[in-house]
């Protein structure tokens, strides 16, 4: 939910609720944390999409759709 209302512009607020949530009870889920970039990222947040992407980028560097 949180990574389409990214993509699609739309309660971007609440998105960003869920992602947090969703890191916060598996902090070591890469996908959580992508959609936690996408979320800050569409929001205007880029410093913590950075932030957000090169966490998931180091529990998962093999995945070449990381590297943005």
């Amino acid at each position: 939910m949180a990574w389409l209302a990214a993509r699609q512009q739309t309660e971007l607020g609440a998105a960003l609720e869920w992602a947090r949530k969703a890191v916060a009870l598996e902090p070591r889920n890469f996908g959580f944390l992508d959609t936690l970039a996408a979320v800050q990222l569409a929001s205007g947040d880029a410093e913590a999409a950075l932030s957000s992407i090169q966490q998931a980028q180091k529990l998962a560097p093999q995945l070449p759709y990381l590297k943005y």
